[in-house]
């Protein structure tokens, strides 16, 4: 039921007053610390409640984040895409 958000409370979510914290085991063996999933952890605190500082920091901070990670899992995949045996009529440059 790992990486399942759908059925009950995992023990890596931690359920808090203004929201839920999602961890995630991938991020931390990867030295992510902490190992939360922004994707999936939500805050019930709205942006009426921040200052205006932390509105300004914070703001696109999440989509960075996602876009990060994206890109990471992008350039990952292109790594191990180069690092596959190739027939021998298929030249890759570089």
């Amino acid at each position: 039921m790992a990486g399942d958000v759908s059925g009950y409370i995992p023990t890596n979510v931690i359920s808090i007053t203004d929201g839920q914290i999602y961890l995630e085991s991938e991020l931390f063996y990867a030295g992510t610390r902490p190992a939360i999933n922004a994707g999936l952890s939500v805050s019930r605190v709205g942006g009426a409640a921040q200052i205006k500082a932390m509105k300004s920091v914070a703001g696109t901070l999440r989509l960075d984040l996602a876009q990060y990670r994206e890109l990471a899992a992008f350039a990952h995949l292109a790594v191990t895409w180069i690092k596959l045996p190739r027939p021998n009529w298929i030249v890759v440059p570089g």
